[in-house]
């Protein structure tokens, strides 16, 4: 599914971290760049705005495609972080009006557990703040 619509001007940018990443399987295989590789799911985010997770807990699975905005935007958001490129956040989309406030994170996008661990996006709201209403959450 396509969360995202990606400007030229930020296709170009994502090119130039796409020829870093070119030993991973799914950077060639879905046209995509590593948003976040590392203690948890890798994250990939395609050229034509889709975000791929690899689950790796537990058992083995194979990649699918986020099912939720909250799933995207996390992707966009930690890979903003990791890959030192806060000019992707501008694909997130806006707060919708009747969207509600994320009370997990407090309306911050971040958690943070103490002062060894984080801080880590919101898995409620992928660190954006805020929440679709629950027959909203996926397009």
């Amino acid at each position: 599914m396509k969360w995202f619509v990606i400007s030229e001007n930020l296709i170009s940018r994502l090119k130039e971290l796409q020829q870093k990443d070119a030993n991973y399987p799914i950077v060639k295989s879905e046209n995509a760049v590593v948003m976040f590789y590392g203690m948890g799911d890798p994250l990939y985010l395609t050229l034509d705005g889709r975000v791929i997770i690899e689950e790796c807990f537990m058992e083995v699975k194979p990649p699918r495609e986020a099912e939720t905005l909250a799933e995207a935007a996390m992707a966009v958001i930690v890979g903003a972080k990791i890959r030192n490129f806060p000019e992707i956040l501008s694909i997130l989309p806006d707060r919708p009006q009747n969207a509600d406030d994320c009370e997990n994170c407090e309306k911050s996008g971040w958690l943070y557990p103490g002062e060894v661990l984080g801080p880590f996006v919101c898995s409620e709201c992928g660190g954006l703040g805020w929440k679709l209403k629950e027959k909203e959450q996926s397009k």
